[in-house]
């Protein structure tokens, strides 16, 4: 060990005393980490962007398992042990039953990662006129969502401001909502301090506040979008706009490499909750996990190609200033020979320096890495990869992955001259 460490402390004081010579010569080798680095994490940017598009606008694994009466009579209601009622009363009680058989179905598959998932248009604004399917008319048209807490990690999503849905929420008068930047846009981006509120249809009976805003979906770029707690939703609309609800649907989260068969396992539990009066149907990509491992792949491979030619012409660089360097020197290590210096000691003196020097320039060029990827153009990079770099912390793997490729650059590059170095007789060297 003391030797180990006197070898190091001996190669990076000669490190410092040619602090020039050694500057020049891993200029290539920092800048070829530093584009490494920096490619990786791009990659990795890039592969996420890629997981987000290949799972139908969530994680790999979700399974999204919608519920209708398999008959147009509103007053079809789920076997939960209500009684039949108005259009209304059949709105409220399929939401309770059908939230009953979720929470059930979820519970004996043991997952914690799912959530209720209900829907209705609603209009935000005044209607430019009467008539919308007249030529320059429209209505403000936009859609509530009913979702647990939970939905935001399954089909995760940026928050702009404020907070995003909380369990308690579905308890709170207030009625919280969580709108998307469409929705705040055509509200005139109101301070939520103020605690502004959406009114469904314009009807101040039907009032949500608003306590958070994220980015617009990628894949419905525009559309205005609310979200607010499942309970809330059951409680707070009106029995007219929870009849005009579209199916019933439940988020669950399977297994990216098993997902037809874990979708098949849901629809079992969950129409044996349900019973017979509804039907069933589901959709997921089963080949999102073969599919998405096949383009990470490709993406990986691709990136790791062109990170190793820059590598490599770093460290052929190295190689050659190496080489001369130690030319130059052969007389100082003759003499170290000479006076009992083991060829041991000198060969791990050359090659140590060689590994020090590069780790250093490997640290330097991780550093200006990172800062590259902070100060990138955030909103073109959004549109290029789907998400902002600075939205995704920097990848360690391609922290660590630059100062070990930098120090084992070193180490080959380090090899060469110390062989030479020791391969001279003392006596020639001195001579030399």
């Amino acid at each position: 060990m003391n030797n180990i460490l006197g070898a190091l402390t001996e190669a990076w004081e000669e490190v410092k005393i040619n602090r020039m010579r050694v500057s020049l010569s891993l200029i290539g080798v920092g800048a070829a980490v530093w584009a490494l680095a920096t490619t990786l994490a791009l990659g990795q940017i890039l592969v996420k962007s890629t997981e987000e598009l290949f799972s139908i606008g969530g994680r790999p694994g979700l399974i999204v398992m919608f519920a209708a009466p398999n008959t147009g009579d509103p007053e079809i209601l789920p076997a939960d042990g209500y009684g039949a009622g108005t259009i209304g009363d059949a709105a409220d009680k399929q939401l309770r039953g059908f939230s009953l058989a979720a929470a059930s179905s979820a519970e004996k598959i043991g997952t914690k990662y799912w959530s209720r998932f209900f829907s209705t248009d609603f209009i935000n604004g005044p209607e430019i006129c009467d008539d919308s399917m007249a030529e320059g008319c429209y209505t403000n048209t936009a859609t509530l969502y009913g979702v647990d807490p939970m939905h935001f990690t399954l089909k995760p999503t940026q928050l702009v401001t404020g907070r995003l849905l909380r369990e308690s929420d579905g308890e709170l008068l207030m009625n919280p909502v969580v709108v998307n930047q469409s929705v705040w846009d055509k509200l005139g981006r109101p301070a939520l301090s103020t605690h502004p509120q959406l009114l469904i249809d314009n009807n101040s009976e039907m009032a949500f506040t608003i306590v958070g805003v994220v980015e617009d979906s990628k894949l419905s770029s525009g559309t205005q979008e609310a979200y607010t707690h499942a309970d809330t939703f059951t409680g707070a609309l009106n029995t007219q706009k929870k009849a005009e609800m579209t199916p019933m649907a439940i988020e669950i989260l399977g297994h990216a490499d098993q997902v037809k068969e874990d979708s098949k396992v849901v629809e079992e539990i969950l129409g044996s909750q349900l019973g017979k009066d509804y039907e069933l149907s589901a959709i997921y990509d089963d080949k999102s996990g073969d599919t998405l491992a096949g383009v990470s792949n490709s993406i990986m491979t691709v990136i790791s190609g062109i990170g190793g030619i820059v590598i490599l012409i770093g460290a052929l660089g190295l190689l050659t200033v190496s080489i001369v360097t130690v030319q130059q020197r052969i007389r100082e290590i003759g003499i170290r020979r000479a006076v009992g210096a083991s060829a041991a000691r000198v060969f791990f003196s050359v090659f140590l320096e060689s590994v020090v020097a590069t780790t250093v320039a490997g640290v330097a060029g991780v550093m200006m890495s990172v800062l590259t990827i902070k100060l990138m153009p955030q909103e073109g990079l959004q549109e290029l990869f789907g998400v902002a770099p600075g939205n995704v912390p920097y990848p360690m793997g391609a922290a660590f992955a630059g100062v070990a490729i930098a120090a084992g650059v070193g180490a080959l590059c380090g090899i060469i001259p110390a062989t030479i170095a020791v391969r001279k007789k003392p006596i020639d060297a001195i001579r030399f």
